[in-house]
């Protein structure tokens, strides 16, 4: 039985209220999406070179990757403006109700202080074994919510790459960190 994507049940909505039509690819048939592959790889080409060129993959801090990157990718666009100044006349606007930007889990914590949220597991304090939080899945950070309050306000441990918080606990409370 395939599993679907948690993330994938608000796509039908979206899709009708965006006047949108949906397609589905089938599991392991990487051709059907040959399209967004290939611009992809290309991108990652591209990005690899930029790097080389530059002399160094090290950057000073996360904003200045993100400038260099945006800057890259206008390059790479430079070509397609006038496609998408065509594509925008023609756009309809977005609709008035907002779509959540983070999924939501109610999870227990495991007797050794762990969460396990959407196939990966997260450690959190002991303080909360065997109580029942709540989990704000956001792209690149997690919330943990214990009796309506955040239990979790580090953002400067990101979460989503490190192994464990470099800042242990917040003003606000404690981080959950990937366990690996």
């Amino acid at each position: 039985m395939r599993r679907r994507n948690p993330r994938s049940r608000a796509l039908p909505g979206a899709a009708g209220s965006l006047r949108l039509d949906r397609s589905q690819d089938q599991t392991g048939k990487a051709n059907e999406n040959g399209d967004v592959e290939q611009s992809h790889h290309r991108f990652k080409l591209a990005l690899d070179q930029a790097l080389m060129l530059r002399g160094s993959r090290d950057f000073v801090s996360r904003q200045g990757y993100e400038t260099f990157v945006g800057e890259l990718i206008d390059q790479l666009n430079a070509g397609r403006r006038q496609r998408l100044a065509e594509e925008l006349a023609v756009l309809h606007s977005l609709p008035d109700n907002r779509y959540e930007s983070c999924q939501r889990f109610d999870v227990r914590v495991d007797s050794g202080s762990l969460i396990h949220v959407d196939r990966n597991a997260y450690s959190v304090t002991s303080r909360l074994i065997r109580e029942k939080v709540e989990v704000r899945l956001y792209v690149e950070h997690l919330e943990v919510w214990y009796a309506q309050r955040l239990s979790n306000g580090c953002r400067d441990c990101e979460a989503a790459t490190s192994t464990a918080c470099r800042t242990g606990t917040s003003s606000t409370g404690w981080c959950a960190s990937p366990v690996r």
